[in-house]
């Protein structure tokens, strides 16, 4: 008979980078996840504080979803997800575990906080708190094995060493000049001629039409680009898992992060051209912990250990797991003795 496992929700918020690191820490751990994806009403822009522990702002159809038998773990990322998750421990009479991903308003009923380094403290730490560097993610050795395999045939005319390219866009917090992208294909381009290898690019929707032809100018050496509007399937795992260096913009905290996990140099774009506290506080981070060099210096020392916050928060959470599921432990621990 097969053992036991926790009842695990993943509360799937709309915006994709909050949605991933939920789905991240649902890989790294044991049990299976049953992922709820979450939609929101004009009530989800209240503050949390006002909205308490309610699913107010949830629309019709996501709060249709959730119906019991409730979690044993609910695992949450942003602001507009934790009142429902503090309304559904409510509905389980308390028992429910909350892990929540990147600082909240109010602390309350959160069982572990996952808090970003380049996020602020709390004033006041209500939860059990583990700090991690960068964001939790899906770029694990699993997931890049069967990436490298799929997609070896799709880049196997391309010149080794392979150098990925995840260029981003404009964001709030980065001020890139107005010829950024050339600015960036020609260094990126410089970097895998010094090396004798070849190009791997991929852009995003924040990229735009205009930036990304300036860069596509620029790739006069063997490359495959992929665009948004193509075809094919987006090659971006595939990229990160045949890659030997990666080159990627300071604009995206998950790219960042997705880079620093594939093991290999990381060179970042645009780091001097940052305005925002948070992107300030993780990108002196990665160059602290040695897992970045500004593009155009070189990365002359041995990469650190892949970055993989998910495995962090999972290892945390089964060293509790005895304590806070302690009948799923008693039945397994009966199962056990009856063998």
């Amino acid at each position: 008979m097969a053992a036991v496992s926790p009842v695990v929700w993943g509360l799937l918020d709309d915006r994709p980078g909050h949605a991933t690191q939920v789905l991240g820490i649902g890989d790294a751990l044991p049990w299976p996840m049953v992922e709820k994806p979450m939609g929101f009403g004009w009530l989800s822009r209240l503050d949390v504080r006002v909205l308490g522990a309610s699913a107010l702002g949830l629309n019709r159809a996501a709060r249709a979803r959730l119906v019991p038998p409730w979690p044993d773990l609910l695992i949450t990322c942003g602001r507009r997800c934790l009142p429902v998750a503090r309304w559904i421990k409510r509905q389980a009479g308390g028992r429910t575990r909350i892990v929540h991903v990147m600082r909240p308003a109010v602390a309350t009923d959160i069982d572990l906080l996952v808090l970003p380094y380049h996020d602020r403290k709390l004033t006041n730490e209500e939860a059990e708190v583990i700090r991690v560097t960068g964001a939790p993610h899906r770029v694990n050795e699993a997931r890049l094995a069967e990436a490298r395999a799929r997609f070896a045939p799709r880049f196997a005319h391309l010149p080794t060493p392979r150098i990925a390219v995840l260029a981003g866009g404009p964001a709030r917090h980065v001020r890139y000049r107005r010829d950024w992208a050339r600015d960036l294909g020609q260094r990126a381009a410089a970097l895998a001629q010094s090396m004798g290898g070849s190009l791997m690019v991929t852009t995003s929707r924040r990229t735009g039409s205009a930036a990304t032809a300036e860069l596509a100018a620029t790739l006069k050496l063997p490359h495959l680009m992929w665009k948004p509007d193509d075809p094919e399937d987006n090659p971006y795992l595939g990229m990160l898992a045949l890659a030997d260096a990666v080159v990627v913009s300071v604009d995206s905290v998950s790219m960042m992060s997705e880079a620093c996990a594939t093991g290999v140099p990381v060179h970042v774009y645009g780091g001097d051209r940052l305005v925002g506290h948070k992107l300030k506080m993780l990108v002196a981070r990665l160059f602290k912990e040695g897992r970045i060099v500004a593009l155009g210096d070189p990365f002359d020392h041995e990469p650190p250990p892949p970055l993989d916050a998910a495995a962090e928060v999972a290892r945390v959470v089964m060293e509790r797991a005895e304590l806070w599921f302690p009948m799923v432990s008693r039945v397994n621990a009966a199962m056990s003795e009856a063998k």
